[in-house]
């Protein structure tokens, strides 16, 4: 939250002045304003009646203000009514107020304290529009990481099998320019590299792709990152990306190691999860949230992985140095206020981390969304697993993603999802109805802005097809 702070004191300006002043500025200014705060008469109107009443009460002037007037007087709640509330009035009425809130795309001034900056309560509603590739292929096909730049650009990876009873020949990018999707084969799928699993844009001019190795996309050529640029081999597959820049990039491979790339060189970082000797029984990366190159959080853990002494649930915390166990749960004793594991996904936001864990009834220990700074350590429940686990569609975490603390998603095998707009959490089944409850099986989630990407398999179909369900946000 960004407090606006004043220098003058009204106090400190003679009347005449201040009346003046206010009436020049605002003079001939009026709209229609439904809130409480600014509008001291209740008339509807924030309007030059409010400023000279609300002038009349710092000075003490008669009447004495009601109770209603006194709370639509305190602008900036902070139990005095001076020349703050002032200001704010004639920001409201100028339409400045939004200039207050410069932290990003989603800022804007709390409704119960115009000095403060909130975000905004969104939208339950997305319009559905759903593509199926791969049918009649002649094998199994499978999408596994997208993005999305904007609602007009957006890729995603996997292995995409042509129509074909011959070969196994498939496109491995799928690729959506705001009208249609275009298959694309951007390693020939002939060559044993050519699957794909991973996408991570800056721009449409610096994308990074994630198969056996990495390959970027500079505006003009796809340029593969292999053994003779030093990349580290046998390491699987590159399950994840992020970065800063293009000469800082972090790469998750599916054997749970981590390799940096400086923009000239490969270095295999030491971590509690990878040994660099892909040896594929190591947990993998489900998934990676990044603020900063100081501050990079990685969850791992294997899916079928039990008991988890043997498999144990990982989130590594990098701080620009070396890789440390943020949370390591090699056993399910945990006491109240701590979050519990099965982990299921990571999110963020700022210096918030977001953890999903399933319960363990056997335990009775409860799961949920878990909230925590990152700064001090301490966390809670934000919403408890009975938003999260329904008995007719399983649990919702196969995928967590939002834009800022009152738009998130989490979406379950099914296509089922849930969404929080800052009020509360609404289950949707469209998607999921659409396919028929349990015919598909969502491999993961991508969001941003007003655009969600949900992707996986068809589970009805002998040759198991792909789908890609893209919702756009109905205000």
């Amino acid at each position: 939250m960004k407090i606006i702070n004043y220098i003058l004191s009204f106090r400190e300006i003679p009347y005449p002045i201040i009346r003046s002043w206010v009436i020049g500025v605002v003079v001939c200014l009026s709209f229609l304003y439904t809130q409480t705060l600014g509008d001291l008469n209740q008339d509807g109107l924030i309007n030059i009646n409010d400023i000279l009443r609300e002038v009349n009460i710092i000075m003490e002037i008669p009447p004495l203000p009601s109770d209603s007037e006194q709370i639509s007087a305190d602008l900036n709640v902070d139990d005095n009514i001076d020349i703050s509330d002032i200001i704010i009035i004639v920001d409201i009425i100028l339409g400045n107020l939004e200039s207050y809130c410069t932290q990003d795309q989603w800022d804007i001034p709390c409704e119960n304290n115009y000095s403060e900056c909130c975000y905004p309560i969104t939208s339950h509603e997305f319009e559905w529009e759903i593509n199926i590739f791969g049918e009649g292929a002649n094998y199994f096909s499978q999408l596994d990481g997208a993005v999305i730049l904007n609602e007009n650009d957006i890729w995603v990876a996997g292995r995409v099998h042509w129509p074909d009873t011959t070969f196994f020949l498939y496109y491995n990018a799928l690729h959506f320019d705001g009208e249609e999707w275009e298959e694309l084969e951007i390693i020939a799928s002939t060559q044993t590299i050519a699957p794909l699993y991973s996408f991570f844009a800056f721009n449409e001019s610096n994308l990074w792709l994630g198969g056996a190795r990495p390959i970027h996309f500079n505006g003009e050529n796809w340029i593969r990152y292999d053994e003779e640029f030093g990349y580290p081999a046998q390491l699987g597959h590159i399950s994840h990306i992020w970065g800063t820049g293009f000469d800082n990039m972090y790469f998750f491979n599916s054997t749970a190691d981590v390799v940096h790339w400086d923009g000239e060189q490969f270095t295999l970082m030491e971590t509690s999860t990878g040994s660099g000797d892909g040896w594929i029984v190591n947990p993998y990366f489900i998934d990676i949230w990044g603020i900063d190159e100081n501050n990079i959080f990685a969850f791992s853990r294997r899916t079928l992985g039990f008991p988890v002494q043997e498999y144990p649930q990982v989130i590594q915390h990098f701080n620009g140095n070396v890789w440390t166990d943020y949370y390591r749960f090699n056993e399910y004793g945990v006491t109240e206020g701590e979050v519990h594991p099965w982990l299921c996904n990571i999110w963020g936001f700022g210096d918030t981390l977001y953890i999903m864990s399933l319960p363990n009834y056997d335990l009775d220990l409860p799961g949920g969304l878990w909230k925590e700074s990152i700064q001090t350590g301490e966390g809670y429940y934000h919403t408890h697993d009975s938003v999260f686990v329904d008995n007719n569609i399983g649990y919702l975490a196969y995928g967590l993603k939002g834009n800022h603390p009152n738009d998130i998603l989490s979406v379950g095998w099914q296509g089922v999802y849930a969404h929080y707009n800052g009020e509360d959490w609404q289950l949707n089944t469209e998607v999921a109805n659409f396919f028929g409850m349990g015919g598909i099986y969502c491999k993961g989630i991508a969001f941003k802005d007003d655009t969600v990407v949900l992707y996986g398999q068809l589970t009805t179909s002998i040759d198991n097809p792909v789908f890609i369900a893209r919702g756009t946000r109905i205000e």
